[in-house]
């Protein structure tokens, strides 16, 4: 997921170049909105691997 996310960035970047150059909103929006799945991955992959080591050192996330 730690791979999506990167390339979810590049294409953020790459949306972002096109959208200063032809000066175009859409490719702005589209921009953002690429970015902002790429962090909810980033999001989503960190709450998967914290739940694994707590479920791997017999502990619950909040540490009860």
């Amino acid at each position: 997921m730690t791979v999506l996310a990167l390339l979810l960035a590049v294409v953020a970047f790459a949306f972002l170049v096109l959208a200063l150059v032809l000066a175009s909103k859409a490719w702005a929006i589209a921009c953002i909105v690429v970015g902002a799945i790429g962090v909810l991955i980033v999001i989503i992959d960190i709450i998967v691997k914290r739940k694994e080591r707590a479920g791997k050192s017999g502990k619950s996330v909040n540490g009860e």
